[in-house]
């Protein structure tokens, strides 16, 4: 790769599972780029190869084919031995169960990350609550999993992931056990994540709540990416709502976009009850060679 490459990068990634009459392509020649600060929202239906995907550009999963390089270390080229070393100092891993142990504090649950890293002691205490600090949890250090709430437990979770400085942060459906404001916030400090800390993020998430916080926003379906299109605002329910695959209507020599049949029938029995409002969301495309 050239010294200009992304920090993490995918070039025609493929996974197979079974073979034969059994044989199933859960992702398929797929092309990614993520540079440092960025964060890319990976969406679609379940099944569609998302967290097989995710796990790949961890290097939890060896891909069938394709390369992927992260910080320029190719991960595809590494052995069984180098990798776990490689994956502990690069890659942070957050998912939607928290995987928090119930029996350790907010602080220890973090120092755990550490300790698997190589660091103990004082020196590890410090890094986790400094890391937990600046997530906002300083007056939970000591608070068991049970005594947190969800956003409370899954920002111990991103402290794990980045409490030994990884460049990579990967998600995997983050929200999906969080209500709406919860579900936003963790975007939200994910996105922090990624511009303060000079990290890539890629989240994987069916989630449409949590569309609009990424910078940009990818569709996995049948595992080939394909291109979102334009975000429009469904006039009654106020979601951002894909154009390629909405619910419209023609009103006032205007097509509104809905996200469902139901929004659109309630606009037609009252569409003055409703602000349609002119300004759109700029589109949010793959990056250069995905499809």
């Amino acid at each position: 790769m050239p010294s200009t490459q992304p920090l993490l990068a995918a070039e025609g990634v493929r996974k197979v599972f079974g073979a034969g009459n059994i044989e199933v392509v859960a992702v398929d020649k797929v092309d990614l780029q993520v540079s440092a600060g960025e964060l890319v929202l990976i969406m679609g239906p379940s099944g569609s190869g998302k967290t097989t995907l995710l796990s790949m550009l961890g290097g939890l999963l060896r891909p069938t084919a394709g390369r992927i390089w992260i910080a320029g270390e190719e991960l595809t080229a590494l052995s069984e031995r180098r990798l776990p070393e490689v994956r502990r100092r690069l890659v942070g891993f957050v998912f939607q169960s928290f995987n928090l142990l119930e029996a350790l504090t907010a602080t220890e649950n973090v120092e755990v990350a550490l300790d698997v890293a190589g660091k103990r002691g004082s020196e590890a205490r410090k890094s986790a609550i400094d890391v937990l600090s600046r997530l906002g949890l300083a007056e939970r250090l000591s608070f068991r999993p049970r005594s947190l709430s969800g956003g409370e437990k899954q920002r111990v979770a991103v402290a794990r992931a980045l409490v030994n400085q990884t460049r990579l942060l990967l998600a995997d459906e983050p929200t999906a056990n969080l209500d709406a404001r919860h579900g936003r916030e963790v975007m939200f400090l994910l996105r922090e994540v990624a511009r303060d800390g000079g990290r890539a993020v890629v989240v994987v998430s069916h989630d449409e709540r949590i569309r609009a916080v990424a910078d940009r926003v990818l569709w996995l379906e049948d595992g080939r990416m394909v291109e979102v299109g334009r975000l429009v605002e469904d006039p009654v329910c106020r979601m951002q709502v894909d154009v390629t695959r909405s619910v419209y209507l023609d009103h006032q020599g205007r097509r509104l976009h809905f996200c469902s049949e139901g929004c659109r029938r309630e606009f037609e029995e009252t569409p003055d009850s409703f602000v349609v409002t002119p300004t759109v969301t700029a589109a949010h495309g793959p990056p250069g060679g995905s499809r």
